[in-house]
């Protein structure tokens, strides 16, 4: 009906943006990526669709370590880098800081809720490390954010991130095989989806 999906799995609204949900704010049309939560590794669904089947291109996915509810303290989101801009492949685009200032925020949706994050980091980081790490000790925490500080390409001063936040990391690839391409948002606010 009006071209809008019904969202009976939980998905990503890939075009990130500032609207408001409170205004009846839903995906757009064309615009649902289905993500899959979580698999029983991370490289299942690298190459599957969240229905299973063989696709080179796979689907988003959280990673296998995470609860899949975004209570962890570093929710993980892969998706590939899609020339196309599909999936992740519009990330890249914050290497740009006017994208940023127009551009705050990333939503998650779910059935029941619309997380919406406030990114704090985009950067390229090493595909192993701290950034993959899903629980922190204090230490690990504040060398987490220091570096996702430091290394970010956008303006994050305005943004301050605790320990008792909760943070999902967008991770895409970069075309180096030894690092990744992630966005960090803290968790602002939750909305009712219905």
């Amino acid at each position: 009906r009006n071209g809008l999906r019904k969202l009976d799995v939980p998905a990503i609204e890939c075009r990130i943006n500032a609207e408001c949900p409170k205004q009846n704010f839903r995906p757009s049309p064309g615009t649902i990526t289905d993500v899959y939560f979580p698999g029983k590794d991370n490289d299942y669904y690298l190459h599957r669709t969240f229905e299973k089947t063989d696709n080179f291109a796979g689907c988003l996915f959280v990673n296998s370590y995470n609860m899949g509810d975004f209570t962890d303290q570093n929710t993980i989101i892969y998706g590939h880098n899609m020339k196309n801009g599909s999936m992740f492949g519009k990330l890249k685009n914050f290497n740009d800081p006017e994208v940023f200032k127009k551009s705050r925020y990333f939503w998650i949706f779910t059935p029941d809720f619309i997380y919406q994050y406030r990114i704090f980091s985009a950067s390229v980081v090493d595909k192993t490390g701290l950034t993959y790490q899903i629980s922190f000790t204090d230490d690990e925490f504040d060398q987490f954010i220091s570096r996702a500080y430091s290394n970010s390409v956008v303006d994050n001063q305005d943004v301050t991130v605790t320990k008792e936040d909760r943070i999902v990391t967008l991770s895409t690839c970069t075309g180096d095989d030894s690092t990744r391409f992630v966005v960090m948002g803290k968790l602002a606010q939750i909305y009712a989806a219905r």
